[in-house]
């Protein structure tokens, strides 16, 4: 069993990004410009759910592709531009409500964005009903993205978000660090395992499950101790990228600070590792569990999650 190096999937990665569906890149950075969008001129899920927002507003037949109609309609000055946020995000945001007292409803101003994996499986509705039922207190995040089953391959959760509280609200998500930071901080969690480790030609969990190869990456250097971890999907990256966008204007969090300045300057490993100014509260920014917690592994540096936080 054969893992491919990072390269060949961020290859992979970067093909799935620039699927424009028949349409020029130019007219996609035209559109995203004309929607108010960032101008990646790619066609990812939130420019087509925002080209689906326009189409419903003005009459035009729904399908979230940027057809002849759409942009003759949308590049002229005739166009109902009327949306907001919300409108942007509806089609790709499920609510999924956790009971009110397992979270803090209790709306605080937000400066950190925090990314975590569940170090766990890919269905994010059992992380969810995981939380409501479990004792351990008020933990948990606003947002899951559901990914792959790394044993059966099954992709059916995969790129789904939920939103189970409203990030206005919070939880403790990132253990023994100041409460501050818990307060004015949105955590974001991927479902994913984590890292894995190799024993007679197969890759195991720290569960015990074997992963398929096909969902292991070799970063190519050791992350706290491990090579081999199980890959974030395309998929989710691909959301977790416009999620992102979508809390930091929201909210007012720079996609800079942190871990895209940490990347401008040092290597992954180096980026996404513990550092005193994050767990000081002096970085108020994207930051990792790892950025705060030396003993945590959510998330590591794979190289088309490098990718997109350097392309914010």
């Amino acid at each position: 069993m054969q893992v491919l190096p990072q390269n060949i999937f961020l290859n992979f990665h970067r093909a799935i990004y620039s699927k424009t569906m028949g349409t020029s890149g130019s007219d996609i950075i035209h559109a995203q410009k004309v929607l108010h969008l960032h101008s990646t001129g790619v066609y990812d899920p939130l420019t087509e759910a925002a080209v689906k927002n326009f189409q419903l507003k003005n009459s035009l037949p729904a399908t979230g592709q940027l057809d002849a109609s759409t942009k003759e309609l949308l590049f002229s000055n005739e166009a109902d531009l009327t949306t907001d946020l919300t409108d942007r995000y509806s089609s790709f945001i499920q609510n999924y409500p956790l009971p009110e007292e397992q979270y803090l409803k209790s709306p605080t101003k937000k400066e950190y964005l925090f990314l975590h994996h569940t170090a766990g499986w890919n269905n994010p509705y059992r992380v969810v009903d995981l939380w409501a039922t479990d004792t351990v207190g008020r933990i948990g995040t606003p947002f899951i993205i559901g990914g792959i089953n790394p044993k059966t391959g099954d992709d059916s959760y995969d790129g789904v978000i939920l939103k189970c509280f409203d990030d206005e609200y919070y939880a403790w998500h990132l253990g023994n660090v100041d409460r501050y930071m818990h307060k004015h901080s949105i955590g974001i969690e991927i479902c994913n395992f984590g890292w894995v480790v190799k024993k007679d030609n197969h890759f195991y969990t720290y569960a015990n499950t074997i992963v398929d190869p096909k969902y292991v990456v070799d970063l190519g250097f050791t992350f706290r101790g491990y090579r081999y971890w199980q890959r974030y999907s395309d998929k989710q990256i691909q959301v977790l990228r416009d999620l992102i966008i979508h809390l930091t204007e929201k909210h007012g969090i720079s996609t800079y600070i942190g871990l895209q300045e940490r990347l401008q300057h040092m290597s992954p490993k180096d980026a996404f590792e513990y550092f005193d100014e994050a767990v000081h509260g002096e970085i108020k920014g994207i930051l990792s569990h790892t950025s705060v917690r030396k003993d945590k592994f959510d998330v590591f540096p794979q190289d088309n999650l490098v990718d997109m936080i350097l392309s914010l």
